[in-house]
Parts: structure tokens; sequence; C-alpha cells
């Protein structure tokens, strides 16, 4: 018998593009995640690992198109085929806004797909490792959806939901493991604590009984304690990530309980230009000239995605055109345009985009309205349920 070797994956957002992407640029952007997605399955094929472990964001929205599902269905088929099993939970993207729906995910484990195990209710499963022999106990803990208002109460809710799941034991294991969709006081959002930003979270002591924790959610890797982890998104996902590295966390057996250590993932770059504050374009500025030393002094600016944020007079018209020229030469992927424009002395500036979607144009216009309101977390829930009736409406078109 081997050693217990498990991948620890979470976030992939298979469906989620860049603000105003072109559709055709939007299949090079798929392989992107399509590349990363068979960098891992070459990784737990040549190293003999027993289980894959996917901790919630699957897709980017409850109802992935075809293209997406079949993508995911031969990841998993090409680790199930060679006795891999792969275990994951729902997370905030993937559950769809009724409580009494399925998602896709959980028709494609119940139509029985083998040695592929899915939750989007709290659980718990027994898997014998194929190499190790090893059996684990995985305790499943999907998105908890808050359902007050009151912070304490949800913390609560979710903290009795995690007590009560860990505290069952039927079974004999050798190692007891918890993936988990969800957020712990200890993490960083953004270089701020989780707890200060009064995310609904949960103390990471909780889980301080079991072997390793599977964490998923927020997208930077990071270690809250020495055995829970979130490996990150496996792409850029927005430009609050341009300087996160990507990849996946190694989970092995050493000295008779469990070690981890993570292995980067090449990624395409996001780029702020320029990185801090806007690049004023007064009326006697050319805007080329202007782009063109901004770029010059970017490195790694071909094949990226970027973010150009510009201060300009509400007067003055933006040569779309131009910029465009200049981006092209310098062989950008894809750029998106950030305006403030400035109206004049003294009154507040008014930020603009190039090209907004209407998830876009909703995301922002609930999260400006809900600022100082509710908190963050309760606002994503908010945006996260208005893109999924969004996207049903869609659908039913």
């Amino acid at each position: 018998m081997g050693r217990l070797k498990i991948i620890h994956t979470a976030d992939f957002h298979l469906g989620v593009w860049p603000v105003g992407l072109p559709l055709s640029k939007r299949r090079f952007r798929l392989k992107d995640f399509e590349d990363q997605l068979h960098r891992i399955k070459n990784y737990a094929l040549e190293t003999g690992c027993d289980f894959l472990v996917i901790a919630g964001d699957i897709f980017h929205t409850a109802k992935p198109s075809s293209l997406l599902l079949d993508l995911f269905a031969r990841f998993v088929y090409s680790l199930a085929s060679r006795g891999i099993s792969v275990i994951a939970v729902a997370g905030t993207h993937d559950k769809p806004k009724a409580e009494d729906t399925p998602s896709y995910l959980k028709a494609l484990s119940d139509a029985g797909t083998p040695l592929f195990y899915f939750a989007e209710e709290p659980g718990c499963i027994y898997l014998k490792g194929r190499i190790s022999g090893r059996v684990v106990k995985f305790f499943m803990i999907p998105y908890v959806q808050a359902s007050a208002i009151d912070w304490e109460e949800s913390r609560l809710k979710i903290m009795g939901l995690v007590k009560n799941l860990i505290a069952k034991e039927e079974y004999r294991y050798d190692y007891s493991i918890a993936v988990a969709h969800l957020t712990v006081d200890e993490a960083y959002i953004k270089d701020i604590p989780a707890i200060v930003l009064r995310e609904i979270s949960v103390p990471v002591s909780i889980f301080s009984n079991l072997d390793y924790v599977c964490l998923g959610h927020i997208h930077r890797h990071q270690s809250p304690s020495k055995n829970a982890v979130y490996p990150g998104s496996i792409e850029r996902v927005n430009f609050d990530e341009e300087d996160d590295v990507k990849g996946f966390v190694v989970v092995e057996e050493e000295g008779g309980g469990l070690g981890w250590m993570f292995r980067e993932l090449p990624c395409r770059p996001m780029k702020s230009i320029p990185k801090q504050d806007y690049a004023y374009i007064s009326d006697e500025v050319d805007i080329s000239e202007l782009l063109t030393s901004l770029l010059e002094a970017s490195p790694g600016i071909e094949d990226a995605i970027v973010r150009l944020k510009l201060r300009i007079k509400s007067s003055r018209n933006i040569a779309f055109s131009s910029i465009e020229e200049v981006m092209n030469r310098f062989k950008v992927f894809h750029w998106i345009l950030d305006v403030e424009r400035v109206r004049e002395e003294g009154l507040k500036t008014i930020r603009h985009t190039r090209s907004s979607s209407i998830e876009d144009l909703f995301r922002e216009y609930v999260s400006n309205l809900l600022t100082g309101t509710l908190d963050s977390a309760l606002t994503e829930d908010v945006v996260s349920e208005g893109l999924k009736l969004l996207e049903a409406d869609r659908s039913e078109d």
C-alpha cells in the first residue's frame, strides 16, 4: 500500500468572463481554465492520488452551458476512469435560486457517475483510497445560505451545523477531513481579516480535531491554521486577484498525520495600469502617447487582461479607437477602461467602465445601494440571488 495523497482544489468558476470580452475571445479564455484542469489531472495521475477534492464553485452560474458541463464531465471521467475519486460540495455559485431545485452537478451525481461524490446538503461519506487503502471520513459542508439579516444569528447557525456534523461517529476511519465552502474568522479578504469585515464566518478552531480542512470560497491561497487551507481559485477571476499566485494543494500522509504543500499553476496575467490611482489625461495630453509610455513601463503586458485607469475631464471625449490601436500593438489579450470623470473642482468624480454587461451593472448597482446597510457576505448573497434570477430569465427566453 502507498501513502494517502489528496489533491485539494476549489473555485474553478468555469464560465466567468471579464467585462466586455468578445465572443471571439471567449474560447481562448475558456481554454485557460481547461488547461488548468488538464495540469491538475496530469499531476493527480502521475503522482498516484487517491482523491481529488473541489471545495465549491465549480461553475460561475447555477445553470452552466452544455459546453461547460461537458468540459467538467470529461475532467471527472479522466480521473474516475483511473480510480481517483472526485469529491465536491456546492459553492455559492453552484446552488440554484430555489431551495427545492437540484443543481446540474447533483444531476451528474444522481446519474451514477462513477467515483463522483457531490453534496448540496451537509453530510458525511466514508471512502477508501484505491492506492493507499486508507479510509477517510469526509465531512461535506456546502455553502449555507444566510437566512437572517442578523450577523450573529447567521454565524451561530453555521457553527451549530458544523459542530453537529463533526460530532457524528458511525464507522472506523484512518483520517477525518472537512470539505467546506465557507469563510473562517482567521481568513483574509483583500488583506483585511474576515472578522473585521463582518463576514459571516466561523472560527477555524471548530475544525481543530480534524486531520485536515479543505476550504473553498476565498480566492487567495492562505492557511488560517496549520491544518486548514484555502487553495484559492485556479485562475484570476477579477482584478483584486491580479497579484495572487494560483494553484492547488497536495495533501499527503507523513509522520502519522497529514501534511500539505502548495503547487503553483501558470496563469494569464491581469494588470491594472497604472497600478495605483488613476492616470490623469489633461486637455493637452495625447492619449496614445501616454498609453504607450504606461504600457512600456509595465512588464508582462502581452496576452494580459488589462484594466486601464484614467481620470478625464467630463468635457473630453475618449478616443477608443486610439486606445484599441495601442492595445493591439502591445498584443494585449483584452482591455477594460475604468474612467473617473472629473466634472469640476470640488465635485465628486463619477466612475464608468468602457463596457458593462447587465450582470456587471446589476452587481455595481446593488453593491452601491447596500453599502453600509448589510455586511459584505449578505450583499454578495443578494447579488448572487439576483444574478441567478437574471440567468433563469435568460434561459427561459
